[in-house]
């Protein structure tokens, strides 16, 4: 099976464990994954599902790079997720950098043109650190920044793999929005702007994952830094679609910085993995 092939393959049972098998039904059926109750099995089912699906793009990554690429170059994958080079510290300081300004600005708009920001936030999720970390970086990058990346690297410009990636990732996420319990559904997020935020946060993904080549770390490190940066504004402000629309223009205007600065290196080249 070529590598395109794999790509469409891990795509289509992402999405159907996602749509159908998991996420789907509780949607359908206005099921409340979150509400335990007294732990009873019917309510556990639920939540087992919805957590379920959460690790299924790794999954299905980690299951697919073992049949089309073996043990030994899926360990290989695997490790970087905790390589620490010096350069993948460079770009981490830089990352962080860039989400400090990203979520400065957020702030700093809704403060001067809605109303005053609740700073206790910031405090308030420190204990959701690593739950973050666990439940979406980890449980996802492994699939979609690491199988899916790679086998589209061949057949593929960096900014198409970027926006194949944002477009499907943000469907991926499509059921949560119609899923009692979920923040996406209780707070009302509207999804044209989440989507347009995660496909601008794949696009300078793959900017980090070329500059990087191919860490794993790197994938996850961002990934985390933008779910945690919206929980803080999302948990900060009140929710509505103008304040929804503000969280846009800062990932817009760190995105195209990062297409001006390096379009010339990668729009024609491979992601050179280590």
């Amino acid at each position: 099976m070529s590598e395109r092939k794999q790509a469409f393959l891990f795509i289509g049972l992402t999405m159907i464990m996602s749509w159908i098998v998991l996420w789907g039904p509780l949607a359908l059926f206005q099921i409340d994954p979150t509400n335990l109750g007294s732990l009873e099995e019917l309510k556990i089912i639920p939540f087992i599902l919805f957590t379920l699906n959460g690790f299924m793009p790794s999954i299905i990554g980690i299951v697919l790079y073992l049949k089309f690429d073996g043990k030994k170059k899926t360990k290989e994958r695997l490790k970087s997720i905790i390589s620490f080079k010096k350069t993948t510290w460079i770009l981490v300081l830089e990352i962080t950098l860039i989400f400090v300004a990203i979520c400065g600005l957020q702030i700093a708009i809704y403060a001067i043109f809605i109303d005053r920001f609740d700073f206790r936030v910031f405090y308030i999720t420190l204990p959701q650190i690593i739950p973050i970390i666990i439940l979406g970086p980890l449980s996802q990058e492994i699939g979609w920044r690491g199988f899916l990346h790679d086998k589209l690297n061949k057949g593929f410009e960096l900014h198409i793999i970027a926006l194949i990636i944002g477009v499907f990732w943000a469907l991926w996420h499509l059921p949560l929005f119609f899923m009692p319990g979920t923040s996406q559904f209780e707070l009302g997020v509207n999804y044209i702007p989440f989507m347009i935020n995660i496909i601008l946060i794949s696009i300078m993904m793959s900017v980090y994952y070329f500059r990087s080549k191919g860490s794993l770390l790197i994938a996850i490190f961002i990934h985390f830094l933008y779910v945690y940066s919206l929980t803080i504004y999302l948990l900060g402000t009140t929710y509505s679609l103008i304040t929804s629309m503000i969280t846009i223009l800062p990932v817009l205007l760190a995105t195209d910085v990062l297409l001006h600065t390096h379009w010339n290196k990668i729009k024609s080249q491979e992601v050179i993995v280590e």
